[in-house]
């Protein structure tokens, strides 16, 4: 039958492209050998692979390449246009310079997060104009930044983070758009004019040094938090003499072992900490508006009387203090104490009389009760030993 199919179909000479899955293929062409014998031709070719649409790199908001080990930023990165924030921590190779000239290109970027143990920084730093928010970390040696750093003029946030030193030059001076800046180093040293910062809230010198201190930073009244500590003794009481003239100056931190008599000139804080402390003055009875005293992680053996004169505090914390062993009896003045904190200190056996006036009390840890004479059966209630 199939004969005599192709002999009513005549001779013709065609050609006709098919697709199809190799079993249906194999199919077929059986099927058109038995009709048109040894007239019947077939070629296969292999189907070519479309090739991969390329991929839009232009809407790309956020890169994250952290810890990839690169040796050098892909291709594709000079394409991304949108990108506003680019993470690349922790990748040792990438070349300092080189990164910062591509990420130039970049007109939408506004955070930045860099490692890099290249000394100095590169002058194209400088070009990232569009940059907010920056951190930079894994300096090894000294780092002093180049004078186009004043170029990033809308830097709001500066995080660097420095095993070495670290030299901010003085044209910094001029990120009038900066609100937070922070500089974890062995030391740095701040631009002279560095009260030209005036939309800096926090102010943190940890280690900073200074050639002079800045007198001008007293009108930096923007600044309600200030963070002092590694400072030479001097250095401490001419800056203490400066927060004191802060207005606006609330909250007042402090890394050190002596905290000079000058501590009671900042009459205009509210919360004060302390850490390490070996000795408390009693100056500090003058801070007649604080609120809120730490003073922990020290080795003092007593505070001082002019505690009780604190009348407004509602948190005391003197916990984790090595040779803590008295307490004033003063501590019954403070009325209006809410929070009072005396855990981790080993030598403090006895508390005094006056604690049983303290009538406001929602929360006391002691670490160890049993082994502390005194605790008034009040306490009980919201004693804690955590």
């Amino acid at each position: 039958m199939l004969a005599k199919a192709a002999k009513q179909l005549g001779e013709a000479q065609f050609a006709i492209a098919l697709a199809f899955d190799d079993d249906v293929l194999k199919e077929v062409t059986e099927r058109l050998r038995v009709i048109f014998g040894e007239r019947f031709k077939a070629t296969a070719k292999k189907k070519k692979d479309a090739p991969a649409p390329k991929q839009d790199y232009s809407t790309i908001r956020y890169l994250d390449l952290e810890g990839k080990n690169l040796q050098e930023l892909p291709a594709y990165v000079q394409e991304m246009t949108a990108v506003e924030t680019a993470r690349l921590a922790r990748n040792p190779k990438l070349d300092f310079g080189k990164v910062c000239e591509v990420l130039a290109a970049l007109p939408a970027l506004r955070e930045l997060t860099f490692t890099t143990t290249q000394v100095p920084a590169p002058k194209s730093i400088g070009r990232l104009r569009a940059l907010e928010i920056l951190q930079l970390d894994g300096f090894t040696e000294p780092q002093a930044f180049p004078e186009t750093f004043a170029e990033l003029t809308q830097l709001r946030e500066l995080r660097i983070m420095s095993g070495a030193d670290v030299i901010l030059p003085e044209s910094s001076a001029a990120l009038a758009n900066l609100t937070s800046l922070s500089i974890r180093a062995l030391g740095w040293q701040a631009p002279v004019e560095i009260h030209k910062l005036t939309k800096l809230t926090n102010l943190d010198l940890e280690h900073c040094r200074f050639a002079r201190v800045p007198e001008g930073m007293a009108g930096m009244d923007a600044v309600t938090t200030v963070f002092l500590g590694g400072q030479s003794a001097v250095e401490f009481t001419q800056l203490l003499l400066v927060v004191a003239r802060m207005r606006n100056v609330t909250e007042l931190q402090l890394a050190t072992h002596e905290i000079p008599e000058e501590i009671g000139l900042c009459r205009q804080i509210q919360v004060l900490t302390v850490w390490g402390a070996r000795q408390i003055p009693a100056g500090i009875g003058k801070l007649k508006q604080l609120k809120q005293l730490v003073l922990s992680i020290g080795d003092f053996a007593a505070l001082p009387e002019a505690v009780g004169e604190l009348t407004n505090l509602t948190l005391l914390n003197v916990s984790e203090n090595s040779s803590l062993c008295t307490l004033p009896d003063s501590l019954g003045n403070l009325t209006q104490l809410e929070n009072l904190f005396l855990n981790e200190n080993p030598r403090l056996t006895q508390l005094p009389e006056s604690a049983g006036r303290l009538k406001a009390l929602k929360s006391v840890r002691l670490s160890d009760p049993e082994t502390v004479a005194g605790v008034p059966a009040s306490w009980r209630a919201f004693l804690s030993s955590d």
